[in-house]
């Protein structure tokens, strides 16, 4: 799920043409535009690419990580153990 703050870039136009409807009648022009405007501006922007692949993977390892949510469960036992 995004967060606003994550609405930037491509993914900001790509939230913001299917809250235009994309995919129905009701899609405007310039959401078309702007999304297409903003694929290519990707495409063309190899370090822009790289720089989400990175914050991608960082996301990813911090947040769905097993091992990481592992601790976490662990460290409330032992809190939960401590208080009873």
């Amino acid at each position: 799920m995004l967060r606003r703050g994550d609405e930037t870039g491509i993914t900001g136009e790509l939230v913001r043409f299917e809250r235009a409807g994309a995919g129905k009648e009701a899609a405007s022009g310039r959401a078309v535009e702007a999304l297409a405007e903003a694929m290519l501006r990707y495409a063309r922007d190899p370090e822009l690419r790289a720089r989400h692949g990175r914050a991608a993977r960082d996301r990813i390892e911090r947040d769905f990580d097993a091992r990481v949510h592992a601790r976490r469960i662990q460290d409330e036992i032992v809190k939960a153990a401590r208080c009873s």
